[in-house]
């Protein structure tokens, strides 16, 4: 338990010194559109630009806000302020839109991680869409890439399979997780059975892993920023659990779960108006008078179950 403490309380540091040394966000944090100077004036110029890719370039400029706005987010989150939620799902919309238009995710965690965000929000849409992005993954080099690169797109792809009732054997070798001390195939083979000791150590040691990777600089989660701090995996987990009604308790006594019991949303985070990022729905208009998306991917995105 040492470790891991010591290993948390690098993470929460390494969040706070990130924002501390970097330039770049702090101007980004002053600006209305949470750019730095120079991607904000680039984003005004792709906004008037007539060049056949402006609208593409813009999405793809929006998402690069991710880090600011789950930096922002987490040391919000770690202040106390509830707001911070509202940031990292802010994060995770540049995101969306980004591999809307391209199918371009981050390869370590971020577009699994995005997936479990998005069920956790009600995004159903985004979440299946995502999900049969790796359940496809022989049509799409990039599925392949991310289920090659790293076990948390394995875990979540897989208890997104089973939830809709797809066969895992899809999936081939990548049902064979390379770390075998992360809980993983436990949590994928005990999804829909009840309660029991070993899903209850197959939590206990995926938080660990979490904290391993989370505090690691090459750790899986190294560009995952918006998850270092809670295991969005674990809550999906737990959340296809619930809607089954099966009943699961909790890793309380875990220093990661304890962690962000002191973190957790109080209230609907997602219950928003959605102009609330203009820069975002400035891009997302620019990238569908040019086709490159169509104005019915807004309702898409933001449609709630």
């Amino acid at each position: 338990m040492a470790l891991l403490e010591k290993q948390l309380k690098r993470i929460i540091n390494q969040y706070k010194a990130w924002t501390e040394d970097n330039s770049d966000y702090s101007e980004a944090i002053a600006n209305p559109y949470f750019m730095n100077n120079s991607a904000h004036q680039r984003f005004q110029k792709q906004l008037r630009s007539g060049k056949d890719n402006a609208g593409w370039t813009a999405v793809m400029n929006i998402s690069h806000r991710y880090a600011y706005f789950a930096y922002y987010g987490g040391l919000k989150l770690l202040s106390g302020e509830q707001d911070g939620w509202d940031y990292i799902d802010r994060a995770y919309d540049g995101e969306w839109m980004k591999f809307k238009i391209a199918h371009d995710g981050d390869i370590e965690a971020g577009t699994a991680f995005m997936l479990a965000h998005s069920h956790l929000l009600g995004y159903q849409n985004r979440a299946d869409y995502l999900g049969n992005f790796f359940y496809r993954f022989e049509q799409d080099a990039k599925a392949r890439e991310q289920l090659e690169h790293t076990d948390i797109p394995r875990l979540i792809a897989q208890l997104w399979a089973k939830s809709q009732n797809l066969p895992l054997e899809h999936f081939g070798s990548f049902l064979v997780f390379e770390n075998e001390n992360s809980g993983y195939a436990e949590l994928v083979r005990g999804l829909y059975k009840p309660d029991c000791a070993a899903i209850q150590q197959a939590m206990r040691q995926a938080l660990d892993f979490h904290i391993e990777q989370s505090a690691k600089e090459s750790g899986r989660m190294c560009t995952s920023v918006a998850y270092y701090l809670f295991p969005v995996e674990i809550l999906y987990f737990l959340k296809l659990r619930e809607e089954k009604g099966l009943t699961t308790e909790l890793p309380g006594e875990h220093i990661l779960w304890q962690a962000y019991e002191k973190i957790k949303p109080q209230h609907d985070y997602a219950a928003k108006l959605l102009d609330w990022d203009e820069a975002l729905k400035l891009a997302f208009d620019k990238a569908v008078s040019q086709g490159f998306l169509q104005a019915e991917d807004w309702a898409f995105s933001y449609e709630r179950v």
